[in-house]
């Protein structure tokens, strides 16, 4: 089966983006044309206000359309450059599932008109849908990352008494979780001294939740 490289797919992605922008930008000079043209195929007879509708409902997907295809070409930037798992990928992807979502709307205003609009506007909606599920994924997945990234490292004689501390508090790991805001398999790895490395930021959000100092926490074992 013919494969192309990661990096090629991603440059083909960017070109097809670009000729999607071209179509898009054509689409918003033969618009007034096409809805003359499709006029006939109207469920109810068309006046000239409701022509004027429909034209506006088109210009606004068609501009909608090229929000979300920019924003994809911004992400594909990212996905070349390797920053798939940050921030920036996921308020790209947040922005083209809201585009999703308006071109949605705005093709119920049309199915007044025509019933093949509602199609369009179920099919955006579950496009929409289907990328903010990527969008949640993709967020989760940073946070992971974010807090895997190495700040203080382990030498392998460090021991953590995080268990001690919470038993201490009479606090449990998922209470714990939630105050400090991460998530409960990164706290359960650092609980059960399975981690190879905190961050700073972390250590100060568990101190913080448990009223406690470093020291209640990490212990420094000579020869271990």
């Amino acid at each position: 089966m013919f494969r192309i490289s990661k990096k090629a797919s991603v440059s083909v992605s960017l070109v097809l983006t670009g000729l999607f922008l071209a179509v898009l930008i054509a689409c918003l000079f033969i618009l007034p044309g096409f809805v003359r043209h499709i006029r006939s195929l109207s469920l109810r007879t068309v006046m000239t206000g409701d022509a004027v509708l429909i034209t506006a409902v088109g210009y606004c997907v068609v501009l909608f359309a090229m929000l979300a295809d920019y924003l994809l070409f911004r992400l594909l930037l990212l996905v070349r450059a390797g920053e798939v798992f940050t921030a920036r990928a996921v308020s790209l992807i947040r922005g083209v599932s809201w585009c999703a979502i308006a071109i949605s709307l705005l093709f119920l205003l049309a199915t007044p008109y025509f019933l093949i609009a509602l199609a369009l506007a179920f099919t955006a909606a579950l496009l929409g849908l289907c990328l903010r599920v990527v969008k949640n994924v993709i967020e989760e997945a940073t946070a992971i990352k974010a807090e895997n990234d190495l700040t203080v490292c382990g030498g392998g004689m460090i021991v953590v008494n995080l268990d001690v501390m919470m038993a201490k508090r009479k606090m449990s790991l998922g209470e714990l979780s939630e105050k400090v805001g991460i998530t409960l398999a990164n706290l359960s790895i650092l609980k059960n001294n399975k981690a190879k490395a905190v961050r700073f930021s972390t250590l100060d959000a568990i101190c913080k939740a448990l009223d406690c100092r470093v020291e209640d926490i990490l212990e420094y074992k000579e020869g271990e």
